[in-house]
C-alpha cells in the first residue's frame, strides 16, 4: 500500500515509534506501508513503513509511525492495486522482451482471490494480534 504523508518530520528519524501530535498532516511525500505492529510496554500500535531514502535512513530504510491518530497524515490518503489475473508460471525475459520466446510453453492464468474480501478471516487475524474484538 502506498500512503501519502508529511515527510518533513521524518528527516531526522532514527528509531522508535514516531509520534508528534503537533506535526502537520500536509502531505509532501509517499511511503509504502508494509505492515503493522504494537508495543505493549508503550501501549501504542504502529504502521511499519518502507521509505525511498535508502538504507542509511531510519531503521535500514524502515520506520514505525504511530497508528490511529493520522500521524503526519499517514491515514488520510492510501492507495493500492488489486490484480485480476496473473500468469501461473513466470519465464525469464530481458526487460525489452528480446529473448522472450514462450512458443510452446504453458501460459495458464489464474484468477486472483483478494484476501481482503474475507472479512471474517481479517477480523480473526486482527483479533489474534489483539487489535480488535473477534466478534463481528
Amino acid at each position: 500500500m502506498a500512503a501519502a504523508l508529511n515527510g518533513k518530520p521524518l528527516h531526522e528519524y532514527q528509531g522508535g515509534i514516531f509520534s508528534d501530535d503537533q506535526a502537520s498532516k500536509e502531505t509532501t511525500h509517499a511511503v509504502s506501508i508494509v505492515g503493522w505492529g504494537g508495543d505493549s510496554e508503550l501501549g501504542k500500535k504502529y504502521w511499519i513503513i518502507r521509505n525511498s531514502w535508502g538504507t542509511y535512513w531510519g531503521l535500514s530504510g524502515f520506520a514505525f509511525i504511530e497508528m490511529g491518530s493520522n500521524m503526519i497524515g499517514i491515514e488520510s490518503d492510501i492507495t493500492w492495486a488489486t490484480p485480476n489475473t496473473f500468469t501461473v508460471m513466470n519465464y525469464p525475459c530481458f526487460e525489452n522482451g528480446a529473448n522472450c520466446n514462450t512458443e510452446g510453453l504453458s501460459l495458464d492464468t489464474a484468477l486472483y482471490i483478494d484476501p481482503s474480501e474475507d472479512v471474517k478471516k481479517i477480523y480473526k487475524r486482527l483479533a489474534e494480534a489483539s487489535y480488535i474484538s473477534a466478534e463481528i
